[in-house]
Parts: structure tokens; C-alpha cells; sequence
């Protein structure tokens, strides 16, 4: 590593780090390999072992019915369905950037933070019209791991996927035969292809109650679905489906060095982020290239924080809670189109006045649900319907 990159590290590290706003971050990111600014220091034996979680208690989710979470958040004009039909197993993305300990811990800190009030508040709470939301707390890896050469990574993945699968078990407990959604984002949905891969699809009578798996946010190679024979989903009402997009700004360069890692069975690999990927429009759940219509859109819906405002940077290096405090969802702004090619293309957000966190430039992938969330919403309900038809 250069020395100009050493003391651009030195100084994000510095308490300095945060007068950097997203759009400096992004620039750097964008013109530099990630792995300088959030690669693992230190190698996975090294790293500390939180404690494996214990799923029949509450501290160990991050949302279920029985207790009180973001997941219960609604924009106006729409209502919570208190008596729901089905449940949904979500997984949340990467909250853990610590560079010296792989795997999370289960305590209060910034990576719960981000967890209970952006995952819970803006994404999993749109399935509060369908379902009953469980969303585990796991050991997750660290968002270094994606950038750590397969061998090296595999450990921490691991351990984490363990977790999610005693959470399904538990999950299965609570179900009790009722219809499910499984759904998830970035690394979530990375470990959810494996709990369809290796648990659902082999199990008749569980993949007789998925009504579908929305796993958006880790690029899904087309030739992961003819491996498996798990079927993709083409329209807005196809049921134990896969349903994943991945959001990028029209014109925004798909970066060779974004990382990519998926589950082939117990054995982790390392996807080209070029190579062709599933991808379905979530405003009108059509697999085509051609693009949306503007008044298909039903809006975006971005969180309301009424804590400490945070940029991207203030994300990727705080050491203490931020404050931050969604409690609520603003009505639903902005109709525009989108399209599949290759990934999920949107207009530039900044131009339409819309909140924009950017991972690199021009890579909407913090915002895969918020920018669809009506329209997911919807289609929830349209695909469980259409399950219920199917008996």
C-alpha cells in the first residue's frame, strides 16, 4: 500500500473522520480498492468469538410479534395488519464494520444501532401488511470479510450462517405451518440463498409454504438458478420464487472490485459482479429490459430521523451509537421509471431531491427497498393471494 493511501487511513480513522460527508467517501471508494479503507486487519484466529446467540430469547432478535421494534412502522395512508395470515424470516445486511473482530457481537453498539432503526424501520417494515416479522440478530461478518481471499473469509460466513439456520429452526417453532416469506438484504440475502439452497428446496413441505424469497442486494448469478432448479421469479404474482435486484443509477459503472460472494452448498465463492445476475423490476415485476412506466411507481419512502443526522462515512467508522432515532416513514415521494439491464437502472435520486447514501458512485444499494417500498408492499399481498389460490 502507498504511503498517500496509509495516511488517507490514518486520517479516516482520526477523529477527523466525520467532517468527510458521504460524497468524499464515495469518491474514494469509487476511485480506490475498498479494501484499503474497510479490509480486516488481522486474520480470523486472531479475532475474538462473540458469544453464540440464543434464539428463545428476545435479546437475540432484532424484531418478533411479541415484542416492540421499528418493523411496526407505517407512511400515511397506510395501515399495520394485526392479525396476519403469514410470517416472514428476515435477514438484515451488514451493520458490523469492525476490522479486528470478524464476527459481530450481540450487544448494544452502532452495529444494532443501524440494525433496529434503518433495517428494521425502512426495510423490514414493509412487511408488516402481509406478515409477521422475525428478523434474527446474528454474528455476522464483518464488511472487511467480502474484500479477505475466500479461504480467509469462509470462517466468518460460516459462523454466521450457523446462526441464521438455529434461528430458522426456531423461526419453524413459532410458524407453525402457517405460509412464509423468506427476505433479506446484501449479506442477508447471501445466506438466505443458502437456507433456500440447503434447507427449503430439500424439504417438500417447506417449499409447499414459501410464498416467495425477496433477496435483493447480492447480485444472484443466472447459473446459481439453473444449478439449483430454484425458479426465478417473471411476474408479479409467481410464488416460491426468487425475486433480486440491485440498484444503480442510469449511466453508473458496475465496479470489477465490488465484492461478490456467494454460498454454492457449504463452499464459498467468489462471483464475477459482471457476470449476468438475476434481476426483476420491483415496480411492475417484470424480468424484461423493457423499462417501467412513472406512474406504475407507488413512491419511495424514506425513513424520518428525528436523532443525529449520519452520512455513509459516519456508517462505515463509528466507534459509539450515533443517536440515530427513525420514528416514522415519510409519505411516499417521487414516480419515476427503471429497468433491467443487466442490474436494476433508476435516475440520478440527487436530481429528483431524493436522500441519497451511495456505497460507490452511482450504486444505490443501501436504498434496494426504501426506493420500492409501496411496491413491494403491494406485491406481498399480490403473492400471497395468489398462494392462497393455488390450494
Amino acid at each position: 500500500m502507498s504511503k498517500k493511501f496509509q495516511s488517507i487511513q490514518r486520517f479516516l480513522k482520526g477523529s477527523g473522520s466525520f467532517v468527510l460527508g458521504s460524497v468524499a467517501i464515495t469518491s474514494l471508494l469509487s476511485a480506490c480498492d475498498p479494501s484499503w479503507f474497510v479490509g480486516p486487519q488481522n486474520a480470523f484466529q486472531d479475532s475474538l468469538t462473540p458469544m453464540v446467540p440464543d434464539y428463545r430469547l428476545a435479546q437475540s432478535w432484532a424484531a418478533s410479534p411479541d415484542q416492540d421494534s421499528k418493523v411496526h412502522l407505517i407512511p400515511p395512508g397506510e395501515s399495520e395488519n394485526l392479525a396476519p395470515t403469514a410470517d416472514v424470516f428476515f435477514l438484515h445486511p451488514t451493520t458490523w464494520f469492525d476490522r479486528k473482530q470478524w464476527n459481530a457481537h450481540l450487544e448494544a453498539g452502532v452495529a444494532q444501532e443501524i440494525v433496529d432503526e434503518i433495517s428494521m424501520g425502512t426495510q423490514a417494515s414493509v412487511f408488516n401488511a402481509c406478515c409477521r416479522v422475525f428478523a434474527p440478530r446474528y454474528r455476522q461478518a464483518m464488511l472487511g470479510a467480502f474484500y479477505a481471499k475466500p479461504v480467509d473469509a469462509k470462517p466468518a460466513f460460516e459462523m454466521a450462517y450457523q446462526d441464521v439456520e438455529q434461528a430458522f429452526d426456531l423461526f419453524l417453532t413459532q410458524n407453525q405451518e402457517r405460509p412464509f416469506i423468506l427476505a433479506g438484504h446484501s449479506q442477508g440475502s447471501m445466506h438466505g440463498m443458502r437456507l433456500l439452497e440447503t434447507r427449503i428446496q430439500k424439504d417438500p413441505a417447506l417449499m409447499k409454504r414459501l410464498v416467495v424469497a425477496y433477496l435483493p442486494g447480492v447480485a444472484i448469478p443466472e447459473e446459481w438458478f439453473e444449478r439449483h432448479g430454484i425458479p426465478a421469479c417473471q411476474k408479479d404474482s409467481d410464488t416460491a420464487c426468487v425475486a433480486a435486484w440491485d440498484t444503480y443509477r442510469v449511466g453508473a459503472e458496475v465496479k470489477g472490485h465490488e465484492p461478490v460472494y456467494h454460498w454454492y452448498g457449504e463452499q464459498l465463492l467468489r462471483v464475477n459482479a459482471k457476470k449476468p445476475r438475476q434481476c426483476i423490476n420491483p415496480i411492475n415485476w417484470s424480468a424484461s429490459e423493457n423499462a417501467s412506466v412513472p406512474g406504475e411507481h407507488l413512491g419511495a419512502v424514506a425513513g424520518i430521523n428525528t436523532g443525529a443526522s449520519f452520512s455513509f462515512s459516519q456508517l462505515l467508522f463509528a466507534k459509539e451509537n450515533l443517536g440515530i432515532k427513525i420514528t416514522g416513514l415519510a409519505a411516499p415521494q417521487m414516480q419515476f421509471s427503471a429497468s433491467c439491464e443487466g442490474v436494476l437502472r433508476v435516475p440520478d435520486l440527487k436530481a429528483l431531491g431524493y436522500p441519497v447514501l451511495e456505497t460507490q458512485a452511482g450504486n444505490y444499494h443501501l436504498l434496494d427497498y426504501e426506493l420500492f417500498w409501496k411496491n413491494i408492499r403491494q406485491n406481498t399481498l399480490q403473492r400471497l393471494a395468489a398462494w392462497h389460490a393455488s390450494f
